[in-house]
């Protein structure tokens, strides 16, 4: 009876996580996709961005266009992964063990900093001109890495770290 509650509680708490997932990949996608129709600096007279010879500009484009692909993809695998699921009737163990499950989470997770790089090139990008504004604006939005690595650091176990020390 205990493994039926736990195969159950397994599969809500699973369904929670990729809800969960799901929010959060479409909120960067819909950052994403607003962001590259209101592009840092705006546009010219002619509809081409004024920003558009900067370096971080450039920069700001890349990274808005991985998080874009990043999240639509973990969006997209994880539709795909629970059709799949329903029409074949796995059981929750197959589920949970499926490396195929964890792509959305993964994807996300490497939205994240795609995400936050793009915000960081385009607020440099707006600010170059103010190099006093611009340095410690982009030193506290790249403190988010620091963070990040320092979090990662707990969370992950030591077997699967890539930097031991």
């Amino acid at each position: 009876m205990k493994a039926v509650g736990k195969s159950a509680n397994d599969e809500h708490q699973q369904d929670l996580e990729g809800q969960t997932n799901m929010v959060v990949a479409t909120l960067m996608a819909t950052i994403a996709f607003a962001a590259a129709f209101q592009l840092p600096g705006g546009y010219t007279s002619t509809g081409a961005a004024t920003l558009a010879t900067k370096t971080s500009f450039r920069i700001f484009i890349v990274c808005n266009n991985l998080t874009m692909l990043l999240s639509c993809f973990s969006l997209l695998s994880y539709f795909l992964f629970i059709t799949f699921i329903a029409q074949l009737g796995v059981s929750t163990r197959i589920k949970t063990n499926s490396s195929l499950y964890k792509i959305p989470s993964v994807c996300t997770l490497f939205a994240v900093p795609t995400m936050m790089g793009a915000f960081v090139a385009g607020t440099y990008a707006v600010l170059s001109e103010l190099p006093k504004l611009a340095v410690p604006v982009c030193i506290l939005g790249c403190s988010f890495f620091l963070f990040s690595f320092i979090l990662l650091q707990g969370v992950v176990p030591k077997r699967h770290r890539l930097f031991t020390g």
